[in-house]
Order: structure tokens, then sequence, then C-alpha cells
């Protein structure tokens, strides 16, 4: 009799467990919209005004449904820029996202084919207030043709561009005290082409943040479990013995010579990708970052940086010679996610801007 018991108590909890579990997959994600909609959220525009810029902006906004920019980038600066963010009500206050594993944006854009979206985050005891560009920059590009759609970003794609610790007069990877606990705004910038001139209207539906809820997992385990381990006990008081089986893992083995091949065309094949670093190649390759660094020193003398900019410096000046692209067109192929800084590093590896460098003969 107790044996006909366990294995029905165990069979209930089993299907209980599914059953609550389905109930709880149609809530498994949860969002909190930040706009349209959110009384506590305000959006706006800015443009280049405060560097010298003319860069001319209308800027429209129905809260309950849309906001929209429309620009021409101005030509009295090198780099002009515009764009809206959405940020709390109160300027001193910052939001928190540490929880999300999401941002949503629904927009759609006439002519841009790539917009960045940026998340500033407070640095203690370094972001000011009035300083925006103080405050630590994580961004995304997002990239469509046409944009038009609702795009879900992972958060961890955000990454700290190389031009924001230059900006600042800081070493690239700067350690400082920045948590998406404390979020200032999250800003839709201007598409990728800044020539002087350049007109867009680009059209935000909806910024909203998303995490996923796995409690119908964790039930659907947990009944299974204890389900599993009721008729386990059951069967073990008919049969005693239970044979476990094991299976050695085999080891790896990779020569010298092959390591090289691979860490060498991962490179060759993925420079274009502005988060291409050690960490990335060793996640993809399983190779050790610190091995990573010693094949590229040991053939050819170099820090994985500076081989990394000799590849992107050596394509970009093929560009610049055998292609009609824009600078910053080339800069984005070539792995540069900010134009500023790929003219930067440009000048400083070959002694000359792009811009002359193309005119040259």
């Amino acid at each position: 009799m107790r044996k006909v018991s366990f294995k029905r108590i165990s069979l209930a909890i089993i299907g209980l467990s599914v059953l609550l579990s389905l109930i709880l997959f149609f809530f498994r994600t949860s969002e909190k919209k930040l706009f349209p909609g959110n009384p506590d959220f305000k959006v706006k525009s800015y443009d280049d005004a405060l560097d010298g810029g003319n860069t001319k902006v209308h800027f429209t906004v129905d809260t309950l449904k849309y906001a929209r920019f429309d620009y021409e980038l101005g030509d009295k600066i090198q780099y002009p820029y515009a764009g809206m963010d959405v940020e709390p009500i109160k300027e001193t206050d910052y939001f928190d996202i540490s929880s999300y594993e999401k941002i949503v944006l629904s927009l759609s854009a006439e002519n841009s084919k790539m917009i960045p979206i940026n998340i500033r985050v407070y640095c203690e005891g370094f972001s000011k207030l009035n300083q925006p560009n103080s405050y630590m920059s994580y961004i995304y590009n997002i990239e469509d043709s046409p944009i038009n759609n609702t795009y879900e970003v992972p958060i961890e794609k955000f990454m700290v561009p190389e031009w924001w610790y230059s900006d600042n007069g800081l070493e690239n990877g700067t350690k400082l005290k920045a948590s998406f606990s404390k979020v200032q705004s999250i800003n839709i910038e201007q598409g990728a082409v800044i020539k002087p001139h350049t007109k867009d209207k680009i059209t935000v539906y909806e910024i909203s943040l998303r995490k996923s809820n796995y409690w119908y997992l964790y039930v659907l385990i947990f009944g299974v479990l204890i389900g599993s381990a009721l008729l386990i006990y059951d069967y073990s008081q008919r049969k005693k013995t239970v044979f476990v089986p094991y299976q050695s893992t085999p080891e790896i083995v990779a020569s010298g010579d092959l390591l090289e091949k691979k860490i060498l065309e991962y490179i060759s094949s993925n420079y274009s990708n502005p988060e291409l670093g050690l960490s990335l190649i060793n996640q993809e390759t399983g190779v050790p970052e610190i091995r990573i660094s010693a094949i590229i020193k040991n053939k050819y003398n170099l820090s994985f940086k500076q081989y990394l900019n000799n590849i992107r410096m050596t394509e970009a000046k093929r560009l610049l010679k055998e292609s009609n692209s824009s600078i910053s067109e080339i800069a984005y192929s070539v792995g540069y996610s900010n134009v500023s800084h790929f003219n930067r590093v440009f000048k400083t590896e070959n002694g000359i801007s792009p811009g002359d460098y193309r005119k040259a003969e």
C-alpha cells in the first residue's frame, strides 16, 4: 500500500508542477515602460548649440504616442550632433535598470541605417550635473535598412567606447565606480552619417525595460525533482540496486601552430567589430587572454591593441584610396564606433587626417 501511495503522490506533484509552470509561463517577462505614458519620465531634444554648433532641430512629442526629432546637421563645428533623451522628471534623480536584461526600442528613421543608443551612467566622484559627457557612456549601435522596427537590445551589449575615456582625459579602461543602478538618461542620437547639412527624421514610439521571470522553470524543476525523488524511493523499496553510468571526458590538446592560426584568423575576420577585445576572443575561441597576447607579441612584437589598430588602419587607408565611402562609413566599417575617435587615432598613427590622406597623391 505504501508503494502505491508514494507513486501516486509523486505523479500528482509532477503533474501539478507542470500545470503551474504552464500558467506562469505566460507571465515569464515583466516590463517597465519609460516612454510613452510614464509620468515619472520626460523626453527632450538636444543639439550642439552649447559647443558653438548651428544644427537645426525640430522636436515634437505626444506623451502618449511618440516623440520625433527632425534635424539638419550644421557646419560650424567639425562634428555636429543632435538627439533626444529620456530621463527622470527631476534632473538630480537617477533610475535603476540593473535588474533588467534588455532595452526595447520601437523607432523609425527616414534615412539613417545606423543609430547609436547611449546609456549615460553616473560615476561616483567623477560625474557632474552640468557636464553631460562626464557621465559614463554605454553605447550600442542599432543597424537596419531601413530602421523601422521594434529592437530588443541586451543591456550587456552596451559597451563604453575608447573615445569616452579620451574625451575625459582618462586612460582606456580606467576603473570608475559606475553602476546601472544609477542611470542619468537614455539617449537616441543622430544617425551615423555626420556630414554638414545631413537631414533625417527619427521617430521613437516606445522605450521600455524588460526582464525575464523564471518562476515557471523553478516550479517545474522543483516539482520534477521532488516527484522523481519519491519515484526513486518507491522503486528502491522494490529493487535495491541502482546503476549510475559514468563517462569520462577526453582531454583536448591543440598545438601552438594551430592556436596561432585560430587566433589570427579570428581577429582578421572580426576586426570590424567595435567590441572586439581579448575577453571576446577568449569567449569565442576558448584561448586564455594571456595566451592570445603572448602569441601576438611573439609573432609581431606588438601588443594586442597595437596589432588590432594596425589591421584597422591598413584597411581604412585602402578604403580611403579605393572607395567612395564617407569617412564616417569607413570608420564604422573597420571597427570604430565613434568617428572623432577614429580621426584622432588615424592622425596619431599616420601623422595626417583621413581627409588629407584621401586627397594626397
